[in-house]
């Protein structure tokens, strides 16, 4: 069984009077990047969040925030932009970019993103009636730069000496016909430690990565780049969650498209605008898979390229157009999972516990800012100002708006329960314990 969908999506787009339109904006969002942390302001009636690390020169980075009525902050997508200064005398630099990443594409259908993309510019441009025409047309110019395009099966279990079995061919003609190639083997496999976790085939404008996604999922993200949600999707399909799922990652950038004919006319998908590119995205991928990078079933015959294709490979091209795409709204997992977090905190504090000699959970709580403020270096009343800092800047990277926080009342309790513990003995700490026991 296969899903398959868009995995990451960056386009540019150019819009009438680009300056006029967007200068008041961008006038403004410059007064927001004060310093590199990230903030979250409103303008016209949306919330957006400045992206520090993706300021570039005249480019200005920014995320807006996609939430329904039913779902909570938790759960919300972001979409990715950033806007130039001012529009480039290079015809092929638009000045507008957007990312739909990962976590964004699974989550809804394309044409509701591509709705809110619309939704948000009418906010930013200073006349909205003039991002359309006399007859009410949109005039919003969009092309797609670079698409990347993932297809999971459960039906593989690949191991490295599988590389020989992969066909891929560089294809030199346009439109889905091929009339010359030239074969290759795996450029590159990875491992991670000792496991064996994929392959890498060419480095031109389609580059191809076939990968342990499970593993991916389960043995290297972190809370930074949750991506459990994978499993949502994988269950829903009927999977065995346990086991491992092989994924098929196809990138193509904007000179790859040029070689892809839309629909019956003389353009090509990197011609059209990105909602029809996005339409068709599907239709690429029986030429990708079957043709493009192949995996074929060994024989005698010294020829790779006239082995033939393997069963499952080929079941996956033949059903792959009409599996792919999201066709109904995903409702993701918060990205900071509490449950999750709350088992991954345990073993960070059990050990540090150890590093810092305290035997005790509840002392080690109550003494945990102490403590840090000692590593950073830093007083601990400022400690606790930076790290409420942090928790909003954290926050922010989610879309989450925390309430502000509570004014702790000073007593004589706290002042005993924020003391210096180290040094105490065993009937010290037990009878702090009560003391701890008898404020709760």
């Amino acid at each position: 069984m296969i899903v398959a969908n868009v995995d990451t999506l960056v386009a540019h787009l150019d819009i009438p009077d680009y300056e006029s339109q967007c200068g008041p904006y961008l006038d403004f969002a410059k007064e927001q990047e004060v310093s590199e942390e990230t903030t979250t302001y409103p303008y016209r009636g949306i919330f957006l969040q400045t992206y520090p690390d993706r300021n570039q020169g005249r480019w200005h980075a920014v995320k807006s925030w996609i939430r329904n009525e039913d779902e909570k902050e938790e759960n919300a997508i972001s979409i990715e932009w950033r806007f130039n200064e001012k529009r480039s005398s290079h015809e092929s630099i638009w000045p507008i970019e957007v990312i739909y990443r990962s976590r964004t594409c699974w989550a809804r259908p394309f044409n509701e993103l591509w709705g809110e993309t619309i939704k948000v510019l009418q906010h930013i441009v200073a006349d909205q009636k003039r991002l359309y025409t006399p007859d009410g047309e949109l005039a919003v110019h969009s092309r797609i730069s670079r698409v990347d395009i993932a297809v999971d099966s459960d039906e593989f279990q690949f191991i490295e000496k599988d590389r020989e079995r992969f066909i891929c061919r560089g294809r030199k003609t346009a439109a889905y016909e091929t009339q010359r190639y030239t074969e290759e083997t795996a450029s590159s496999t990875y491992h991670s430690g000792q496991v064996f976790t994929g392959f890498t085939f060419g480095t031109g404008k389609i580059h191809v990565r076939i990968y342990n996604k499970f593993y991916e999922i389960m043995k290297k993200q972190s809370y930074k780049e949750d991506k459990h949600f994978f499993r949502d999707i994988w269950k829903s399909a009927g999977w065995d969650t346990d086991r491992d799922v092989w994924r098929t990652e196809v990138q193509l950038r904007r000179e790859a498209l040029r070689d892809f004919q839309y629909m019956d006319t003389e353009q090509t998908i990197a011609d059209v605008s990105v909602f029809d590119a996005m339409a068709q995205a599907g239709a690429l991928l029986p030429y990708l898979l079957g043709s493009w990078i192949t995996l074929r079933q060994p024989t005698s015959n010294k020829n790779r390229s006239e082995w033939p294709l393997d069963p499952a490979w080929e079941t996956m091209v033949n059903t792959v157009e009409a599996t792919y795409g999201t066709t109904a709204r995903l409702h993701l997992p918060p990205q900071f999972d509490r449950d999750r977090l709350a088992v991954e905190l345990k073993g960070y504090l059990t050990a540090y516990a150890v590093a810092a000699g305290e035997s005790s959970s509840r002392l080690l709580t109550l003494r945990l800012l102490r403590l840090l403020a000692q590593t950073f270096n830093r007083e601990e009343i400022e400690m606790e100002d930076w790290m409420d800092a942090e928790i909003a800047k954290k926050a922010a990277t989610t879309g989450r708006l925390l309430a502000k926080k509570k004014q702790i009342k000073e007593t004589p309790e706290n002042e005993i329960l924020l003391d210096e513990f180290s040094g105490f003995d065993d009937c010290a700490r037990s009878a702090l314990d009560s003391v701890v026991l008898s404020t709760n």
